[in-house]
Order: C-alpha cells, then sequence, then structure tokens
C-alpha cells in the first residue's frame, strides 16, 4: 500500500471516529453480536445454571416494552445534547459545539440506548424463530436485563454528564485541555530529521534552495477548507525519496481556497504525477477547523468566551477571569517552545521542508487582545492580563514579533489600569 492510499486511509478513520454517529454503531453491532453469539449458547446456559423456564409471551411482552422504553429515554437523551448544544451556542461559543458532539461520554449514552431500541425491535420482529428454541425466551429475558442495567447507568451518568457540561467551569477546562494537547502536538512532538531554528526561509538572494535545482513548482490545494491535519513526517520522507525540498505555504488552522498552493517544491526534476498525488494527500482539508494540530483554535474559543462574558449584555467578570486563566496556562506553555520558522535537514545537513508555524504573536491577538478589548476599564481583567504579559515577556524563546505584541497590550493595559508593571494572579 502506497504512502498516498495510507494517507487517504488515516482521513477516513478520523474524519469516521469522530462522528456523532460511530460509538453509537459499535453499541448497535456489540448488542447485535452478542445476541448472536448468546442464543446458540442458551443450551449450555441452561445446564450450567437452574434457571427458570420462560414463556414465548413474557419475552414478547419484554421486547416490546424495552424498544418503548428505548425510544422514550433516546428522545430524552437527545433532548438533553440539544439543551447542551443551545446553550454553548447562545451563551458561551458556537465553536465549542464540535467538542460537545465528540464528546465520548455523550456518544456511549446514545449508543446504549439505540441499541436496547434496535434489540426491542428485532426480537419482536423474529420472535417466532426465538420462540422454537427451548431457552430462547429465557436468553431473551437475560439480554433484556443487561440491556435494561447498561440503560439505567448510561442515563444517570448522561444526566450528571450533561449538568457538568452547561457549566462554563467545564467548558473552560475542556478547551485548555484540547489547547495543551494541540500545542504539545505541534511543537512538542520530535520532528523528522533533524530540526533547525530558521531566521528565513532557507532560499539565497535569488530564491533559489541550493543543491536542489531550478525546477519549481507549486501543489495546489485540490478543494477549499480548512487545513486540518499536515502529516509533516510523511512530508520529510517524501522529500527524501524523491530529492526534494518542500516549503509549506500554510499552517493547520488556514483557511485554503480551491487552486491555492499549499506546497511550494523545488527539485532537479519534476516530480511524477503520483509523487504529487501522495504529497498532496499529507494535508487534510476539512469544512471546519480541528484542535487536532491546531493550537490557536481552543485559544480563540477562550478568548470568545472571555470577550463575550464581559460584553455590556451579560457583563460576567469571574468567566472573563477564568478564560484569561486558561488561557495564561496555554500561552505559558506555548511560549516554552522556539517560536520561529523551523527547518528539517537530513543526514547531510541539507534543509528538507520549511514550515510555517502558527504564531505566539496570533494568539495573544486572538485572545489578551479581544479581552481586552471587551473590558476596557475593568481593572481586574486588566491586572490579571498584565501579570500574564509579564510572564511572556520573561520567556527567552519568543521571536520579536511576540515581543512587540507584548508591549503593546500591556500599554493597552498599563494605560487604563495606571500601572507601568504587573500584579500578581490573585
Amino acid at each position: 500500500m502506497t504512502r498516498s492510499e495510507l494517507n487517504i486511509l488515516r482521513r477516513l478513520w478520523r474524519s469516521t471516529k469522530q462522528g456523532l454517529w460511530f460509538r453509537p454503531l459499535l453499541w448497535i453491532l456489540a448488542v447485535t453480536l452478542l445476541a448472536l453469539a448468546t442464543y446458540p449458547l442458551g443450551a449450555w446456559l441452561l445446564d450450567l445454571l437452574p434457571l427458570p423456564e420462560v414463556k414465548r409471551e413474557t419475552a414478547q411482552a419484554l421486547l416490546e416494552l424495552l424498544a418503548s422504553a428505548m425510544l422514550t429515554v433516546t428522545t430524552v437523551a437527545f433532548s438533553m445534547v440539544m439543551v447542551v448544544i443551545t446553550f454553548a451556542s447562545g451563551q458561551v461559543s458556537p465553536r465549542s459545539i464540535p467538542g460537545i458532539l465528540r464528546d465520548a461520554a455523550i456518544q456511549d449514552a446514545l449508543g446504549v440506548f439505540l441499541a436496547g431500541l434496535v434489540f426491542g425491535l428485532l426480537g419482536m420482529l423474529s420472535i417466532e424463530v426465538i420462540g422454537i428454541w427451548p431457552h430462547g425466551p429465557l436468553v431473551t429475558v437475560l439480554l433484556g436485563g443487561v440491556i435494561c442495567t447498561l440503560t439505567v447507568i448510561y442515563l444517570v451518568r448522561l444526566i450528571h454528564h450533561v449538568s457538568r457540561r452547561v457549566q462554563v467551569t467545564h467548558i473552560l477546562a475542556q478547551q485548555r485541555i484540547l489547547g495543551h494537547a494541540a500545542i504539545e502536538r505541534f511543537f512538542g512532538t520530535a520532528p523528522p530529521g533533524k530540526a533547525v531554528p530558521l531566521d528565513t526561509d532557507g532560499a539565497d538572494g535569488a530564491g533559489r534552495y541550493p543543491g536542489f535545482g531550478d525546477c519549481k513548482l507549486q501543489l495546489d490545494a485540490p478543494v477549499s477548507g480548512y487545513l486540518q491535519v499536515l502529516n509533516l513526517q510523511d512530508v520529510f520522507h517524501f522529500a527524501l525519496a524523491h530529492d526534494l525540498f518542500v516549503r509549506v505555504l500554510h499552517t493547520e488552522g488556514d483557511y485554503v481556497g480551491r487552486g491555492w498552493p499549499i506546497f511550494d517544491i523545488h527539485a532537479a526534476r519534476m516530480p511524477d504525477d503520483e509523487t504529487l498525488s501522495a504529497l498532496r494527500a499529507t494535508a487534510q482539508i476539512g469544512e471546519e477547523r480541528t484542535p487536532e494540530g491546531d493550537p490557536l483554535f481552543p485559544l480563540e474559543v477562550l478568548g470568545e468566551i472571555g470577550e463575550r462574558a464581559l460584553s455590556p449584555g451579560v457583563n460576567d467578570t469571574g468567566t472573563a477571569l477564568a478564560a484569561l486563566d486558561h488561557v495564561a496556562d496555554c500561552l505559558l506553555r506555548w511560549a516554552r517552545h522556539a517560536d520561529r520558522l523551523p527547518g528539517l535537514t537530513d543526514d547531510d545537513g541539507r534543509l528538507r521542508v520549511a514550515v510555517t508555524p502558527p504564531r505566539l504573536a496570533t494568539a495573544l491577538e486572538r485572545t489578551v487582545a479581544r479581552i481586552l478589548r471587551s473590558g476596557q476599564g475593568n481593572p481586574e481583567v486588566e491586572r490579571r492580563a498584565l501579570w500574564l504579559l509579564d510572564q511572556l515577556a520573561r520567556s527567552d524563546s519568543i521571536d520579536a514579533m511576540a515581543r512587540t505584541a507584548i508591549v503593546a497590550l500591556r500599554r493597552r493595559a498599563a494605560r487604563r489600569n495606571g500601572e507601568d508593571g504587573g500584579s500578581g494572579n490573585s
């Protein structure tokens, strides 16, 4: 199997496992397979345990009750999920909805309810076949009892989980966790080859990359959408295998239109179509941004929550301060990584890949700047922002662009707060 086909399979698996329907489908399949495996073993179960005989009419009544109850519970569960989505969209941020729909606890609960509904309906349709076996009604009753027990457990769990999900503090914590994971995945994971910080993109004054010839082409996006995941490891291996230099023109989270260039390729000779197709497959483009490899996305959600909390219609200083705390946690983690244009070299020291990472200055503009704009004149918010900016300024790894943004934001906050320095995070 080629790398292009592997990337297509990875893309399909990544989009599939995030769907709201995926886990419920697994639960339905699991219950179906359990029933198919249990009915043939019913005679052995009767010999092993002294269980009473169950009539077919009793099993049929149980199946009818189970199907009716599961339909009601599933409707209630969907209503609770819709309440959470409506609250998150209207009061917090519409961009927090994908995280709710990908919540494993919600998907598992819906899966159990739907699996019980399917079991009840299939059992009612096949009751004549089940009744032929002497142990068939008994196995039906036992499986129905197991499903009812799981339903009660997951219903209580869903109610508890939804009650936490509507809390702003929980939504903020979830976005912080997503931010931590994206930052470590993008900056903290050891890249292939040898990573070297570059002050430029590695080209000479004429825009050439020494050692790769003058053949240059740009690889365009096949569709429009957001760059969701970029498999940098495969890009590096393609550059090694085909003696290429590849400059990545966009970072994860950027919007690219159909026909916009994604890769700038320099080579001694033109790569064939199969190579270009495989290289294009390393970039996954979708309709919405995802936090998997985009550290800006969860931070922007935190900034939006803080900005909305300080709007005149809400005026919730506590939520804004909590959002700033979570933003500070993520930005200080980000600041520990060198924020330069990284280049990946092979064992001989030849530059193979140059990447454009998201900038810390951009993160500051989309988080702290938004909260400060909405919270002008609020001394608590400005003091907390000053503390964060002072902590960031002490980092030795941030670049000049980030330091310029920090100075501008400090002046904006200090001018209103009447301070030249920051105060503690209290």
